[in-house]
């Protein structure tokens, strides 16, 4: 799915047209260099037809009222050989990635790892932290507890599947269509490692 399907799948799903996505942009500030709150703007990423770099991410996601994160592995790929990011360069923190989550650090690439269909994201959440709440991406999501213990909680499930508590070592595989997120409710802090298969 390419990041401008994807936008279009999130306008559709929360039943709204390019007009009201335009109107809530217009409110939005500062707007980065060659995004523009018009309909000819969101109409043309959407399509295809206009490519939006990643400076553009936060803008698009306040607009459509998602998460920075879920955007960025939407983006094109780079095409030349392998990529082989060290643990102090090529990744992006929060708040960049997700504004809205609490006591969270993301280490992600700052593109999608060549034409791969997985991405990879090492989530670090402070005691009483959580990712952001109620967000939903195409595909299916593994997460991996390296340290501590964390809640992955389900809002649209039905009682008795929607919370699962995950102490270190374990595992946890869900499709990804679900709203989602993980609370850190422990005095520890919390390492994961979070694969997306889209």
């Amino acid at each position: 799915m390419t990041l401008g399907s994807f936008l279009r799948a999130i306008r559709l799903r929360n039943d709204e047209t390019i007009a009201a996505v335009t109107t809530r942009a217009k409110g939005l500030s500062p707007r980065p260099k060659g995004a523009f709150a018009n309909i000819r703007y969101f109409s043309e990423v959407e399509t295809g037809v206009r490519r939006a770099p990643k400076e553009h991410l936060p803008f698009l996601a306040a607009a459509y009222q998602c998460d920075v994160l879920t955007l960025l592995f939407n983006l094109p790929a780079d095409s030349e050989g392998p990529l082989h990011l060290s643990a102090d360069q090529g990744f992006q923190k929060a708040p960049f990635v997700d504004p809205d989550a609490t006591g969270a650090q993301y280490m992600i690439p700052l593109h999608k790892l060549r034409e791969s269909d997985v991405a990879l994201v090492f989530l670090t959440l402070a005691p009483g932290g959580n990712s952001r709440r109620n967000h939903w991406h195409p595909g299916n999501e593994i997460v991996t507890v390296q340290e501590g213990t964390v809640y992955l909680l389900f809002p649209e499930l039905p009682r008795g599947v929607n919370e699962h508590k995950l102490v270190a070592g374990d595992l946890l595989h869900f499709n990804a269509t679900y709203q989602h997120w993980v609370e850190n409710r422990s005095k520890k802090t919390a390492r994961l490692l979070i694969m997306r298969r889209f």
